[in-house]
């Protein structure tokens, strides 16, 4: 059980070893100079980088209110992320690890990886893809799906990975959307020793849709599937046939990149695109400032690859850094529950990346077993996407890490393609806070009027300046992206409510449409399930709001930890706990669960939840 005394407040403070590995060592004199002047500093970032022609101007404001990085600058990512490694030492330096579920791991280098890029690059050309088509990528994790999207952006094609696990429906409204005119899918999606169907789920999702000129289909299963249809090719047949070297186009550092669709889990997807130019400059100061990336680092994002945080920690940051990636094609618990830990000692990784709610997964799977296995090879460990509790904090950075790493918090979006909030190595890390503003970063927090709160005020989180992670534009919706910059005069609306204490550090509270309005006053859902986290007994918690007969009704549904189950008592137990912390309520109703849906990115699915909550209620006051 948690003890008193753990409120948030612990601290852990960052291992001298991993504090010598650092460039830069005090965080409040380069926090200060990069607000200072900002524009000399990401232009300092920015130079460490290779353009093929220089920007005119670091940063310029749009009519749209909106901003845009390095312009009239002529920039490839792909020759950062390839060109500049295997054209020196890093030649023959492994790029990529492919470990798969079956035991068999594919190692590929710089060297291997730029030809491989090419023949795919030039494939797309001769289907005649050109600079802004759109490239669909519908690929299991491993080199094809990094190559296919390197290919893309060589030739100034942009690129839209989808979840390969997307069904028919949802697919087949996000390519209507994109119109791409060639499509790489798989044949199947082989996960914890399942073979589940790919190829065929694509197909019914691109009938008739006259865009698609050709599909690409990687066939790994043996025997291979059938191809049907006219458009259809065998992708390691086709790109096979063309010469190991493509020249990168240059392109405008504004030129569009990639598009990566939102989860959905609050609001219908949005496409975010991402340019070339101000991604790269901000995924490349991520692994340097937040990560420390040294030249002989491996690192394991555990992120689906089609989540921002996959594109940036998986693909894009560790290869503009030199580093190696370490990509698991498949379940870290099959064949075996201690998988991750046995891959953790094979490789000797350094740093990890994923959520909270792997994290609690992982810890699950730390058995007897498991302990056997060395992991003093890990130096970092961040945390993405969900709230991350003091107790899992604590756990991981006591029984893992220890004074040989640390556990860093971080707050990114999809809007946001690098964290913007984070525990940097250069301070000690607050369990229950997600950290301090990165460098460049004037992160506040306002009231609906956009005024500043002071400390431990919860509001809504912003942000005072332009960054290069923040998105170019909506796909297809053009006039989406001024949303984001006229909520508040010259200020970036995340959509996130947040407090702030009075050293710096935040805490996330949710988003921002998961609040209401009780006598005039809001109250903040996140802020209640938070709360609850802290509790000994919570492993999740959901709060919602509905009227139940003409009520305003405080709806909480809560995931125990494994060994505890629900009880009329316990019931009792939680209602005075709330009541304790935040007086009086409007009318509550506890739920308790055994399982919570999840998104494809593996954060709780809201309106899938809702929709279950809505029915139990509905079901019970007609009973």
């Amino acid at each position: 059980m948690l003890s008193a005394a753990w409120n948030g407040e612990q601290t852990f403070p960052v291992p001298e070893s991993v504090r010598q590995l650092l460039s830069v060592h005090d965080y409040d004199a380069l926090y200060l100079h990069s607000i200072t002047f900002p524009e000399q500093y990401w232009g300092s970032v920015a130079s460490e980088l290779v353009w093929e022609r220089p920007w005119e101007k670091v940063l310029h404001r749009r009519s749209d209110s909106s901003y845009e990085w390095f312009t009239g600058g002529l920039f490839n990512i792909t020759v950062n992320a390839l060109d500049r490694h295997a054209s020196g030492k890093n030649r023959n330096k492994v790029a990529l690890i492919c470990a798969y579920e079956d035991g068999s791991e594919l190692l590929v280098t710089y060297d291997r990886l730029l030809r491989r890029v090419s023949q795919t690059a030039n494939g797309l050309k001769a289907a005649g893809v050109q600079k802004g088509d759109r490239v669909a990528i519908i690929l299991p994790p491993g080199p094809e799906a990094v190559g296919a999207m390197l290919a893309a952006a060589r030739i100034g094609a942009l690129h839209a990975f989808l979840y390969p696990e997307l069904g028919v429906a949802p697919l087949r409204a996000r390519l209507e959307a994109l119109a791409p005119k060639v499509v790489i899918c798989g044949d199947v999606l082989q996960q914890g020793g399942q073979v589940h169907p790919l190829y065929s789920i694509v197909s019914a999702a691109l009938e008739g849709l006259e865009s698609v000129e050709l599909v690409l289909v990687h066939r790994r299963v043996k025997p291979a599937l059938s191809l049907t249809g006219e458009r259809e090719k065998d992708f390691i047949d086709y790109i096979d046939e063309f010469p190991q070297w493509c020249d990168p186009v240059p392109l405008q550092a504004t030129d569009p990149l990639f598009i990566v669709f939102t989860s959905g889990s609050g609001s219908a997807p949005r496409g975010i695109v991402h340019s070339h130019g101000s991604y790269a400059v901000a995924a490349y100061h991520f692994g340097k400032t937040l990560i420390g990336v040294q030249d002989s680092d491996i690192l394991w994002t555990l992120a689906e690859l089609s989540w921002i945080v996959g594109h940036t920690a998986m693909v894009y940051m560790p290869l503009l850094c030199g580093s190696t990636s370490f990509i698991r094609a498949g379940s870290v618990f099959y064949p075996e529950d201690t998988v991750f830990w046995k891959l953790v000692q094979r490789h000797g990784i350094n740093v990890v990346t994923t959520t909270p709610r792997m994290l609690r997964a992982l810890r699950q799977s730390f058995t007897e077993e498991a302990q056997r296995y060395d992991h003093s090879s890990l130096r970092l460990l961040l945390s993405a996407g969900d709230h991350l509790s003091p107790a899992l904090h604590q756990w991981w950075q006591e029984s893992i890490l220890a004074d040989q790493g640390v556990v860093a918090n971080s707050w990114w979006q999809t809007e946001v393609a690098t964290p913007a909030l984070a525990s940097l190595p250069f301070f000690a890390a607050k369990a229950g806070k997600v950290g301090k503003a990165m460098p460049g970063v004037i992160a506040d927090v306002v009231s609906e009027e956009c005024e500043s709160l002071s400390a431990d005020v919860g509001g809504y989180l912003v942000f005072r300046r332009p960054l290069p992670a923040m998105l170019s534009s909506v796909w297809n919706e053009p006039e989406t992206v001024q949303q984001y910059w006229n909520r508040c005069p010259e200020t970036f609306w995340t959509g996130d409510l947040a407090m702030y204490d009075d050293e710096g550090y935040f805490t996330i509270l949710g988003r921002a449409d998961e609040s209401f309005k009780l006598a005039g006053q809001r109250i903040d859902l996140a802020e209640i399930e938070l709360l609850l986290l802290l509790h000994p007994l919570v492993e999740e918690a959901v709060a919602f709001s509905f009227y139940l007969n003409e009520t305003l009704t405080l709806v909480v549904v809560l995931l125990l930890k494994p060994s505890e189950q629900s009880t009329p008592h316990l019931e009792q137990v939680f209602r005075e706990f709330l009541q304790k912390e935040l007086g009086s309520l409007p009318a509550l109703r506890l739920l308790f669960v055994e399982t919570l849906p999840r998104t494809k990115s593996g954060s709780v699915d809201r309106r899938a939840l809702r929709v279950q909550v809505e029915r139990q209620l509905m079901q019970e006051t007609t009973e």
